[in-house]
């Protein structure tokens, strides 16, 4: 018996006996097999030792032996449905188990091989058999298909395949990795692969197999590879994901047979190690493709090693594409050395790798290189790239035909192609006349960097320039410090070696050794031939240059080598004849300095220099080091243009200060020269550190600043702070942000000190000859003689200040909030930020009511007056503040010379303004800003205005209320109706307003009222309702079937208030208005939901009632009056009584004449729709008409009342109608005054006393 671990779940394998197969008991592993499933629950968890796990073993012996197999101590009844579920398999979860079975399932059992091959062998007809999960291996498999005979044959199931239908060739498609076939955790496996391949040997009806995902491994693999081979009968074609796949083309492998296929692409196919074993056992029993394409796969391991052995036995293959596998160095080996050994590819595209510092993988290279110049048909290879393949074409080199490397387009390859094609330009020698290597630069326009250039392919440049030496004739090779982990310029042997290389090169005629000076070199290195120094003195190699001396030797060693006798030119530099020209030393010397640039030129300069050094100097530069060369020459004078070229001003300042010293004729050490060239700093910024430092002979011919203000007191220390000024001839002035200004640059008192110190010591220096400008360009020194400080200071500021053009003069106005209708109002209210509203600015000027182009227009309930007096403010415009700003400094321009100075100006005349040509400053007076403390915004500078303003003179707000008004009523408004009211008008408003009706041309309504005398003449009727603002048919934003009327607006207040508010100046307009002349065939008046808070105004509105004689219909209803002004209505009421027919539905004129008739009167019923409110009641109790009426009966039996407010009018009226009805019910007065009550209390009224 045998037991792998004594835990929860074991598995135990007992010795066959003549009675019982062996029994083994384990946890159920496989929920998907029905036939091996089992009913009896599993034993608890939990661990036990070695003691416990024998006495178990030792019990489950003892239940499971003889005929039934029932556990000791239970029933002998069989569980229901015992018996059919477990006649036919092994029960490996302690529960029943027959004494015959066919099916085995080990699913994850962990059973050692020998267990699981004694059980599967001592079962004799066994029809299922499942090992999976097991770790079984491919020996395994073939040791128990070889023992178990023919018995296999009988099998219909193993590992998951079913192998009854394919026995029987029943199956068409088998696929092994679908959600519906495969397990989910286990594959069919090595050992299932197997079983599966000795079934294939028979199978006639599969078309296609699909076993990915199975962990088949190799030997499974080539097992099914070599059964479908070996049956003559097989009929698959497409196995795994080689078929055809939408529209890629794939495998049909029916046509190997036939040795038909020549191309076999399968790239991006998601290929295993498993695919391409199956694969290549084709490819190499049928000999025939041509052109195989397998880049972008998953193969790395046993896939590679097969395409490895396939490409190096093949002899049809032309074309091979393996690009992009996840191969490692060892993989990339495999496939190189099988294509060097390959003799028909034409083409290879191989996954190389990196390039990187590995040594294994650069010796790989090399020996591919090697092996391609040996390869008899061989003419294109390629590495893995993104995106696609760029091929390299092998024949111009192996023909001899190469000119120039790198060769026409190959700035993409990767560097692994590079460097194999790099290894083959080496074994062939072609006769390369050009070889660059890094990005091309001109060393002597800037120093060049180490961007671009490919660090990781230093290692075969000195064998490649060695191999090429005979024929190479230009080089330019970049020398930059490598990476920490690249093996590159930065390795000292390698630097050292390429130098000593290039000395074979006896063709070479220039030679670029780009950042030369970056390179690490030691002097450990070099070769004794090199050790000298040549003419350079040892005060500058040994003390001030020591950093650069092996750099130094090392080139003068190179360049004075015999065999480059015909070396034309050195980084741009003219070497020919070097050692015989001493001149050029300086020069050459220069390339030995990191960061620097040098151009030089020998054509004298007009002011007496033998030539001109044009110098670029990047941070890293030394600048001391670059003096120290240029004193090599110190007979006749250069003249240097001077660049740093870094982007910080902080360093360009720091390196322009290290020259002080040198320019002032400090000498280089002991016994070193001086520095006699004249420096032209090119840098628009100069230090100012170095301006106060120098010395009045510095040879500084020119430099440029871009800011006065920083820059003065080191200019004015230079050229006044010294003995004599500065030798300087130009100075240059940049500004980098103001390139224009209208406002002249304002100066301090020692500013000014400063500026004419410069300007006089300009004029009296000897050298000076020129300032030059972007504004002005180059004013030379005679014109500045002949300027007033003012204008030399505006031509140092370097910009130019343009004519002033007098500003634009806004007038007092204040935007009012408007809408078009109810409807947009509401939309608004519903979405603020998407329905913007009208903005009507009071007064409203031509060019806004051209924009608007209004017809109607309300103002009704804006309160317009007591909103100017607390918003708008007369300080924040020119023309009411006046006062602040008046003086002889609003004639003065900002930043002028004199701008400070007191002023004296002759007083203008009252009332005259300013001319509108001329730019006027509106800015507070000086004196009342410092003294007051004024602040714009403050009601102290309201004050400080009005305390200016003449007593005659209105205040601001109603002069700008009266500047509006004039403009809604100009002869140009388009407005044609106009509502004032609630404005807080007052009786002279109102009088400015009517004395404009006569020039408002357009305007036919004012506050409701027709001011048209056509239309006055023919109306009937003169309703003032509210706001007058139309109410839609619906209130809804959504709804777009009603549009807004063009050219209307309301004001926001318009269209929320539910009463119009009548003051005493809307009052007078109603009076001046609505007369009998002007309405002379008017018959009926509405006045409705109007609040006329003032009797004055009311007194206006019954003058206007009591004349209108024609009047016969009185509506007044929902008014807010108070106590006297409702009074004062009801006498006009009552005096227009005789002629008034209606009077809020009483026939008023109809009661009077029963009243006055003689004799008996039958009292008249009144009609049932009278709106009973202040005025009915009190008329009737007024003119004692309650006689002559009679109540009509209403159904509820209630008196209805308008409104909920009543004044003591209303009240005094009720009261006087109580009393006459409390006659005429049962219990008298207090039976009608409860009833009364009642239905006022319903009502909620409000009431006077």
């Amino acid at each position: 018996a045998v037991c792998r671990k004594p835990r929860t779940g074991l598995v135990r394998l007992l010795p066959p006996s003549n009675s019982a197969p062996p029994l083994v008991a384990a946890r159920a592993m496989d929920p998907f097999a029905a036939d091996a499933a089992s009913d009896a629950p599993a034993a608890a968890p939990g661990s036990r030792s070695a003691a416990s796990a024998a006495a178990g073993h030792r019990r489950m012996s003892g239940r499971t032996h003889g005929a039934g197999g029932r556990h000791r101590g239970e029933e002998a009844a069989e569980p229901p449905g015992a018996a059919n579920m477990m006649s036919a398999g092994l029960d490996l979860s302690f529960g029943y188990t027959p004494m015959q079975f066919e099916k085995i399932n080990l699913l994850g059992s962990e059973l050692s091989e020998h267990a699981i091959s004694s059980l599967v062998l001592s079962v004799s007809n066994i029809t299922y058999l499942d090992l999976r999960g097991n770790r079984l291996n491919a020996q395994f498999g073939w040791r128990l298909v070889k023992a178990m005979k023919k018995k296999y044959l009988n099998l219909e199931y193993c590992n998951g395949v079913p192998l009854k239908d394919l026995r029987n060739n029943k199956i068409a498609t088998l696929n092994l990795s679908s959600f519906k076939d495969h397990h989910g955790m286990y594959g069919i496996e090595v050992v299932g692969a197997i079983f599966l391949a000795h079934f294939l040997r028979l199978n006639s009806s599969l078309t296609t197999l699909n076993f990915r995902r199975n962990d088949v491994e190799k030997d499974g693999a080539k097992a099914l590879a070599q059964s479908l081979l070996g049956n003559p009968q097989c009929a698959v074609r497409f196995v795994n994901t080689m078929g055809q796949y939408k529209t890629k083309p794939g495998v049909d492998f029916q046509l190997f047979r036939s040795s038909s296929i020549k191309v076999v692409h399968l790239p991006h196919r998601g290929m295993d190690d498993d695919d391409f074993v199956f694969l290549e056992e084709w490819l190499r029993r049928y000999d025939c493709v041509e052109d195989l394409d397998v880049s972008e796969n998953l193969f790395c391991k046993d896939g590679v090693r097969k395409l490895a052995r396939y490409v190096k036995d093949s002899q049809a293959l032309k074309k091979l594409n393996c690009a992009l596998l996840p191969v490692d160095l060892e993989g990339s080996h495999l496939l190189v050395q099988a294509v060097i050994q390959n003799t028909t590819l034409e083409s290879a595209g191989l996954p190389l790798g990196p390039c990187d510092d590995n040594v294994e993988r650069h010796q790989m290279f090399q020996q591919f290189g090697l092996g391609l110049q040996g390869h008899p048909t061989i003419q294109a290879i390629a590495s893995s790239k993104p995106g696609g393949l760029d091929w390299s074409q092998l024949g111009v080199i192996k023909q001899g035909q190469l000119k120039e490397f790198p060769p026409f387009r190959s700035a993409n390859w990767p560097s692994a192609q590079m460097a194999t094609y790099m290894w083959l330009m080496a074994a062939c020698k072609p006769p390369v006349e050009k070889l660059l290597f890094g990005n091309p630069a001109r060393p002597s326009k800037d120093y060049p960097g180490g961007a671009g250039t490919p660090v990781e392919l230093w290692p075969i440049i000195p064998t490649l320039v060695h191999d090429l030496s005979r024929s190479l004739v230009h080089v330019s090779i970049s020398v930059q410090p490598v990476p920490t982990r690249a093996v590159g310029v930065g390795d000292p042997p390698r630097t050292m070696e390429l130098m000593r290389v290039l000395t074979r090169c006896s063709a070479l005629r220039q030679l670029y050794l780009l950042g030369y000076a970056s390179a690490t070199l030691k002097e450990s290195q070099l070769p004794q031939e090199w050790m000298s120094v040549g003419p350079l003195p040892r005060w500058l190699i040994d003390d001030r240059i020591r950093k650069c001396k092996v750099h130094w030797q090392a080139l003068f060693g190179l360049l004075s080598t015999s065999s480059l006798q015909g070396l034309e030119t050195f980084n741009d530099i003219p070497v020919q004849g070097f050692r015989e020209q001493p001149e050029k030393y300086f020069v050459v010397a220069m390339q030995c300095l990191e960061g620097v640039a040098v151009e030089v030129s020998m054509d004298p300069t007009p002011t007496g220099e033998i030539g001109t050094v044009e110098a670029r100097l990047q941070a890293k530069a030394d600048v001391d080091a670059f003096c120290d060369i240029m004193r090599l020459v110190n007979r006749e004078p250069f003249l240097i243009n001077l660049t740093f070229t870094d982007k910080k001003i902080i360093k360009v300042k720091a390196g322009q200060a290290r020259l002080a010293e040198p320019l002032s004729g400090v000498p280089a050490g002991e016994g070193g020269p001086q520095f006699i060239h004249s420096v032209i700093l090119k840098n628009n910024q100069v230090s100012e550190q170095l301006l106060k430092s120098l010395d009045h002979r510095a040879p500084l011919r020119e430099f440029c600043y871009e800011n006065l203000s920083a820059t003065l007191p080191a200019l004015f220390a230079a050229l006044c702070g010294k003995d004599k000024p500065l030798p300087v001839e130009k100075i240059r002035v940049e500004p980098k942000w103001i390139t224009a200004s209208q406002v002249r640059k304002r100066f301090s008192d020692q500013q000014r000190k400063y500026l004419d110190g410069v300007h006089a010591a300009l004029i009296r220096s000897e050298h000076f000859l020129v300032v030059h400008t972007a504004a002005r360009g180059e004013v030379e020194k005679g014109e500045i003689e002949g300027m007033s400080p003012e204008e030399f200071a505006v031509l140092m500021t370097g910009y130019p200040v343009d004519e002033v053009k007098p500003a634009d003069r806004h007038h007092p106005r204040i935007p009012w909030r408007c809408f078009a209708s109810r409807r947009a109002f509401h939309a608004f209210l519903k979405t603020p930020h998407e329905d913007e509203p009208l903005l009507v600015p009071l007064p409203l000027d031509e060019q806004a009511a051209g924009e608007l182009s209004l017809e109607k227009l309300s103002l009704c309930m804006c309160d317009l007056r007591k909103h100017l007096r607390t918003k708008a403010r007369p300080d924040e415009w020119p023309a009411p503040s006046k006062p602040l700003w008046h003086g002889p400094q609003r004639m003065v321009r900002t930043g002028d010379w004199h701008e400070f100075e007191p002023k004296q100006i002759e007083e203008e005349a009252d009332g005259e303004e300013d001319p509108d040509d001329v730019p006027i400053r509106f800015h507070w007076r000086y004196g009342l800003r410092d003294r007051e403390g004024l602040r714009i915004g403050t009601r102290r500078a309201c004050t400080m205005i009005e305390h200016a303003m003449s007593s005659s003179e209105p205040p601001f707000a109603d002069t700008l209320l009266h500047t509006a008004l004039k403009s809604l009523l100009a002869e140009s408004s388009t407005i044609k109706s106009l509502d004032l009211r609630g404005n807080g008008l007052t009786r002279q408003d109102a009088e400015l307003i009517l004395s404009l009706l006569k020039d408002a041309g357009s305007l036919t309504k004012l506050n409701l009222i027709p001011v048209v005398e056509d239309e006055a003449l023919a109306a009937t009727q003169l309703v003032i309702d509210g706001s007058g603002v139309p109410v839609p048919r619906t209130i809804n934003p959504d709804e777009e079937d009603e549009e807004d009327a063009p050219g209307e607006a309301y004001a926001r207040e318009a269209l929320e208030a539910t009463y119009a508010r009548m003051d005493e100046g809307d009052g007078f307009i109603f009076d001046a208005l609505v007369t009998p002349q002007i309405f002379p065939s008017l018959v009926r008046v509405e006045l409705r939901k109007l609040e006329i808070p003032q009797d004055a105004t009311l007194a206006h509105i019954t003058d206007a009632l009591l004349q209108l004689p024609s009047v016969r219909e009185l509506r007044l209803s929902e008014l807010k009056l108070s106590g006297r002004g409702a009074s004062l209505l009801l006498q006009a009421v009552a005096e227009m009584a005789p002629n008034l027919e209606n009077l809020n539905g009483l026939p008023l004129k109809a009661l009077l004449q029963k009243r006055e008739s003689p004799g008996e009167v039958v009292p008249a019923e009144l009609p049932p729709n009278i709106e009973w409110n202040d005025f009915p009641l009190g008329a009737m109790a007024r003119l004692n008409l309650w006689s002559v009426a009679a109540m009509s009966n209403r159904a509820d039996g209630s008196f209805q009342l308008q409104g909920q407010h009543l004044t003591d009018v209303g009240l005094r009226g009720l009261c006087v109608m109580l009393r006459h009805f409390a006659q005429h019910l049962p219990g008298g007065i207090r039976s009608a005054s409860r009833r009364w009550c009642r239905c006022l209390g319903r009502k909620g009224f409000e009431g006077g006393s």
